[in-house]
């Protein structure tokens, strides 16, 4: 399973800046001297980021999707280009919806104005989101506009791209890329859907690890029990505890401990007809 560091970021980010046809850089046609801080140099008329801060900016903004996505917060990826749909609708149908991760959902539409600041005048089947966003990926940001700027209002995190096109202020998490260049989005979906992958593998690994916390605890406390004699109703309650779990590690220890059982009654129902039989013998040759 791929997991997500420092060396990674790195290594996809040298990766790229070796191909011919570098993206992740600005054009010179359009440059700002606001993001002069995050240029090394230039190649192929492609000005070259910086990967110290391109490492920092991706730390900060993905790292904090990864949080929220870690404790059961919703997502939502915008992205109304027309141009990138068809390849971003690919990638999400293969990737996102492969792990079934239900928190985060993706349009490819033009979103209505003032439809996250005036959700309730709208009828549920025109609704894009099934739920209010906690945090927003937006691939394109200079036709979203308006959305970073519902988002401000709102008070919802949005991680956006940016470069010296469109300078993006109102983002809160700004990934430095360019716009205009299909790899570059389909770059950046890649590592927000691996920060995603990694925050729902944690997600589930927290979890599993409460339950066999829980189930530990259960046990110790009805160990001391006075009513744990009576096998019966030991087993009621062990039965009830694990039926309102539904979890892997739980499941495969049920199983275990069922097959466990069934071995010991078939163990005694054959001690008990050898019994027999030889009780049986004995008493016919008396």
């Amino acid at each position: 399973m791929i997991f997500f560091n420092k060396g990674t970021v790195l290594n996809l980010t040298l990766l790229q800046l070796l191909m011919p046809n570098s993206f992740v850089g600005y054009d010179i046609s359009h440059w700002d001297f606001r993001v002069s801080n995050f240029l090394l140099g230039m190649k192929n008329r492609v000005y070259i980021h910086n990967l110290n801060y391109t490492y920092s900016f991706l730390r900060n903004s993905l790292s904090f999707a990864f949080n929220v996505l870690v404790r059961k917060g919703f997502c939502a990826l915008v992205n109304e280009s027309v141009v990138f749909s068809p390849s971003l609708k690919f990638f999400f149908n293969f990737h996102w919806k492969k792990h079934s991760l239900s928190r985060i959902s993706m349009t490819f539409k033009r979103l209505v104005r003032g439809l996250l600041t005036n959700r309730k005048l709208y009828k549920k089947r025109r609704s894009v989101f099934p739920f209010i966003p906690h945090v927003m990926f937006i691939f394109s940001p200079s036709e979203s506009a308006f959305v970073v700027h519902e988002c401000f209002r709102l008070h919802i995190p949005s991680v956006s791209l940016f470069d010296s096109i469109f300078f993006m202020v109102e983002a809160n998490y700004r990934f430095p890329a360019n716009e205009k260049s299909k790899k570059a989005i389909i770059f950046f979906n890649t590592i927000s859907y691996l920060f995603a992958l990694k925050a729902y593998l944690v997600r589930s690994r927290v979890f599993r690890l409460r339950v066999w916390k829980r189930y530990i605890f259960k046990l110790r406390r009805l160990k001391g029990k006075s009513y744990i004699s009576r096998k019966d109703v030991f087993a009621r309650i062990l039965n009830r505890f694990f039926n309102k779990l539904a979890y892997t590690r739980v499941r495969r220890l049920k199983k275990i401990l069922a097959m466990r059982a069934l071995r010991r009654r078939r163990l005694r129902r054959k001690k008990k007809l050898l019994a027999r039989r030889a009780f049986g013998t004995v008493s016919l040759k008396v």
